[in-house]
């Protein structure tokens, strides 16, 4: 594999981690070392072949300038892979209270070899809580021959207390200028000659991954696939196609694309996350700081700004909330591409909207007198009668929301229906602590996804604090007046 068989040896054979090099070098040189380090960062960014190169940097026994000799034996050994005195643990796989305890007992022994042992647990936040706080124990009182070095995709799901006890570096994803550098050294490397046009597709499929890119590489330079059929599974690539005719809400073509991704085992979940990124870069490219915000190359941003122009600002926040909608409920589905499904349709519904109310415009030049008052007699005639409907219906959608958020249908229970004026459905809450949970953009797009899809059109839901009631009022809402409906369709909650 290229990313094994070209993995740097020193740090000076780091790309795009001049904070972290510098640091350790720094640590190194004046022999000041952690006994704790926690690396965070995307997949494929060098966590692990730093941690190595700590490893034999701090093993090593002609340590020149920071970096290590690789002629040594210690050297030697970690490039053979027989060095006695490193350790490599998957939390993934040994992440109980158990496998920390034995650790914990093995750690005890002097090292064989080396003057250090290293522990590397890769994916530390795979964890259990038990074992977290079994590891807290001895990162709080480490034995001076041992330096743990943690890695993590996932930092927020480390407890505060593991991570206060570590010295904590964080690795971005490479630029692709970095990416193609190192691509074109691996081409050099293997005698062969690629197209620079072919490795900056690369370098985007690989989204700031090194380890990724070169596994693209290498597949494209081994395998059989076509460039285009290698590229169209990774990065990019299918977002665009599927933003492109998207923008001119061709909903046939959208709906084919997903469906022949999900053939093709492309992991839809990661592919809406990919195109919620994206939707950000476009938004951010709109409204004019989209070269500071991102650090593409230049062909990529202008890739990207011509498909920022086929969408208004309007367009790309509908979008945006549509898609985080489609995030939330991708996991729980039995057929994964149906939020995104969902989420074109939808979309498309809103542009027919949007059309309609600039047609009816230019058509009528704006209402006046008595037409206007009939108008806004019927929005208020519909507006009660969606009302009505969220009211007969309101047992049934806490009922579709408990299984996928049941503290949302909790709020929503000592929660009333106020008004519906046009598209805004308005609650009343009463403790500031449920409005704001409620007001959570994460909970209101979800909350107003699911009541979308009831009424069939799209609404926006809002949370205003009332005055607080008694005990026994709450209790009545909750229970229910059998004899008068209220807002809870008269069911038992």
């Amino acid at each position: 594999m290229f990313y094994t068989k070209y993995r740097p040896q020193k740090f000076s054979d780091l790309q795009n981690l001049k904070a972290v090099k510098k640091t350790l070098i720094s640590q190194l040189k004046q022999k000041k070392v952690a006994h704790a380090y926690l690396f965070t960062g995307p997949k494929g960014t060098g966590k692990t072949t730093t941690a190595r190169l700590l490893a034999k940097a701090v093993n090593c026994k002609k340590l020149k300038n920071g970096e290590p000799c690789l002629i040594c034996d210690n050297c030697r050994g970690l490039l053979a892979g027989t060095f006695l005195d490193l350790f490599e643990i998957d939390a993934a796989s040994n992440r109980g209270i158990d496998d920390v305890r034995a650790l914990r007992e093995r750690i005890k022994l002097s090292p064989v070899s080396g003057q250090y042992k290293i522990y590397i647990i890769d994916e530390v936040h795979m964890l259990t809580r038990e074992a977290f706080n079994a590891l807290l124990k001895t990162l709080e009182e480490p034995p001076p021959h041992v330096i743990f070095v943690l890695c993590t995709t996932e930092l927020y799901k480390v407890p505060p207390t593991v991570v206060s006890r570590c010295q904590l570096f964080n690795f971005r994803k490479a630029k692709n200028e970095d990416l193609v550098t190192r691509l074109q050294k691996i081409c050099a490397e293997e005698k062969v000659t690629v197209e620079e046009e072919v490795l900056a597709n690369v370098a985007a499929a690989a989204d700031g991954g090194y380890r990724d890119a070169e596994t693209i590489l290498e597949q494209i330079l081994t395998g059989e696939q076509s460039v285009e059929s290698l590229l169209g599974l990774h990065g990019h690539l299918p977002i665009i196609n599927f933003l492109e005719s998207l923008s001119i809400v061709d909903v046939k073509a959208c709906l084919t694309l997903l469906n022949e991704y999900f053939e093709e085992e492309v992991d839809l979940e990661l592919f809406t996350k990919g195109l919620l990124i994206l939707l950000r870069e476009l938004l951010f490219i709109k409204v004019g700081i989209g070269e500071k915000a991102s650090d593409i190359s230049t062909d990529e941003y202008l890739r990207k700004e011509d498909i920022t122009r086929r969408f208004s600002e309007s367009d790309l926040n509908k979008l945006i909330t549509l898609c985080m909608q489609a995030e939330l409920t991708i996991r729980n589905t039995s057929i994964p591409p149906l939020p995104l499904e969902l989420m074109v349709v939808r979309y498309s519904l809103y542009k027919e909207t949007v059309e309609e109310n600039m047609f009816s415009k230019k058509k009528t030049g704006g209402l006046s007198g008595k037409n206007k008052e009939v108008k806004i007699q019927a929005s208020q005639e519909e507006g009660e009668g969606k009302l009505n409907i969220i009211k007969e219906r309101w047992g049934e959608i806490l009922k579709v929301i408990r299984p996928h958020n049941h503290s949302i249908e909790a709020l929503l229970k000592s929660c009333s229906i106020e008004s519906f004026d046009g598209d805004i459905l308005t609650l009343k809450t009463y403790y500031k602590f449920h409005q704001e949970r409620l007001e959570c953009v994460k909970n209101r797009n979800f909350l107003e996804g699911i009541i979308s899809d009831f009424l069939k059109s799209d609404i926006k839901v809002r949370c205003f604090l009332g005055d607080k009631r008694s005990e026994k009022s709450i209790e009545s809402d909750l229970i229910g007046d059998m004899s008068t409906p209220e807002i809870f369709g008269g069911e038992l909650f």
